[in-house]
């Protein structure tokens, strides 16, 4: 996959994504996702080429981070946060009373 925004990225992963999975993230606080980091977080390093190359979206999450250069795992990190943001909008239980 050879995405080159963190939007792209984001919308790529949750389409694959079973939707139980999703509703799962979108469930978690923000300080639970470092549990995602050898699950999720090794699937988006090796399917979006973070260690091989994809030095497009290693730069698009660069500068969403404010900074020159991220490490793949802060890549992953920072598109699993932006995943999850994007989870929590589109796959929260709303109460209706």
């Amino acid at each position: 996959m050879a995405l080159k925004t963190v939007e792209e990225a984001v919308e790529a992963l949750i389409s694959q994504l079973p939707v139980k999975k999703r509703w799962e993230i979108s469930r978690m606080e923000q300080r639970e996702l470092i549990a995602l980091h050898f699950s999720i977080g090794m699937d988006i390093r090796a399917k979006l080429g973070l260690h091989s190359g994809n030095e497009e979206l290693l730069k698009a999450c660069a500068r969403l981070s404010d900074k020159e250069v991220v490490s793949p795992e802060s890549a992953s990190m920072i598109i699993l946060t932006r995943m999850w943001k994007r989870l929590r909008e589109t796959h929260r239980i709303k109460v209706i009373k």
